[in-house]
Parts: C-alpha cells; structure tokens; sequence
C-alpha cells in the first residue's frame, strides 16, 4: 500500500511538472544561413566586410538560380546574375548546380567597418575621409583580393589610402 501512495504521489508531481506552459529554455541565435553557397559567404564575410556587403552577399548566396526561367542546368556555361543596392553591386556566376563558382564585388560609400576605420585614421587624425570604395573578387573558395580605397582630405591637402585583406 505504501508503494502505490508513492507511486501515486510522483504521479502528481510529474504531471504537476509537465503543466509549466513554458519549460523549455529560450535562446536567441544569431541568423544562419543554410545554403549550397556556404563556402562562398565564408570566405566574403568576416568582421571587414561592409554591412552593406553582407546583405547582397547573403542575397546572392541564398538566391535559388535554379527557379530561374533562363537557368538551363544541362548548359555547362555558367549562369551570371547581378544583385544591387542603392551602394553597390554583386556579379556573381553559378554553375549548373546552383553553386557560386565567381564574384565581383562593387561598394562605393561604405560605412567603414571599426577595424578598418581605426586603421585609416591612424596618423591621419585630423584627415576627413570624402568617399571610399570596397571591392572583392571571389573565385570558388578562394578570395583572390579584397580591397578599400579610401580618399582623405585635410584642407588644401588630399591623399589616397588604399588597404588590402587577404583571408
């Protein structure tokens, strides 16, 4: 008798523990992205690339050229595609199986990642930065350059300050 009061009993509290409406732990995750074209975001995006870049990047990578009516997957030439924004633009080439194989990458008038900003201002504190460019190339897995141009001013005086990323 006393086994079944106890049985009885953690019955209860069982149920009891089952009745939170809300048992689970929450988390927030950052955004990710599955696509065939991982390789191609992992080697475009790190913490130097423009936010502005990030977001035609993605749209390229997740772009299923495959619903396009001018994709012909039996063509073995490559099917090129242009992504742009109001900073830029993305000429990517994906094969027949939907894969990013080449991009070209133009930004003009970037918000300066931190890491880059600090790098340009570095001796030239008192220098007004009056337009920059970033551009990539991007060939299978292999980012062949990366680079921001930026152009400084300091009244009468002007330079060009041009920086290079390799991955």
């Amino acid at each position: 008798m006393r086994t079944l009061i106890t049985i009885f009993a953690l019955g209860f509290a069982f149920l009891a523990y089952a009745q939170d409406p809300d048992p689970l732990t929450r988390y927030e995750l950052e955004d990710v992205v599955v696509t065939a074209n991982s390789a191609y975001l992992a080697t475009v995006q790190d913490e130097n690339t423009p936010a502005v870049a990030r977001m035609l990047q993605k749209q390229a990578a997740t772009y299923d050229v495959r619903s396009n009516k001018e994709f012909d997957k039996n063509v073995a030439d490559y099917f090129e595609m242009v992504f742009k924004n109001n900073s830029g633009n993305i000429d990517a080439y994906y094969d027949n199986k939907g894969r990013i194989v080449a991009a070209s990458e133009f930004f003009k008038d970037v918000q300066l990642p931190a890491k880059v900003r600090d790098e340009v201002f570095k001796g030239n504190d008192e220098w007004k930065m009056t337009s920059n460019r970033y551009s990539s190339s991007y060939n299978d897995t292999d980012l062949v350059r990366r680079t921001y141009k930026i152009k400084l001013e300091k009244g009468d005086h002007k330079k060009d300050v041009v920086i290079h990323f390799h991955k």
